[in-house]
């Protein structure tokens, strides 16, 4: 009987762990959601921006030069 409530005393450990991570996983996620990245390609003919929800912000493309 009392090895059972040492057993649900851990798993109430592990439950406040679980919702501490979650808390912690939501902080980042909209810190990401702040983040902008920029990359390019093609010696810089093409510049992408996107946020950290993957969503594309802005493109573009240096006029060719003949």
């Amino acid at each position: 009987m009392l090895r059972a409530l040492g057993d649900l005393a851990k798993v109430g450990g592990m439950l406040k762990q679980l919702m501490h991570a979650k808390t912690r996983l939501e902080e980042i996620k909209a810190n990401l959601e702040q983040e902008l990245v920029t990359g390019s390609a093609g010696g810089g003919m093409v510049t992408v921006e996107m946020n950290g929800n993957l969503e594309v912000m802005s493109v573009h493309f240096e006029p060719l030069m003949v």
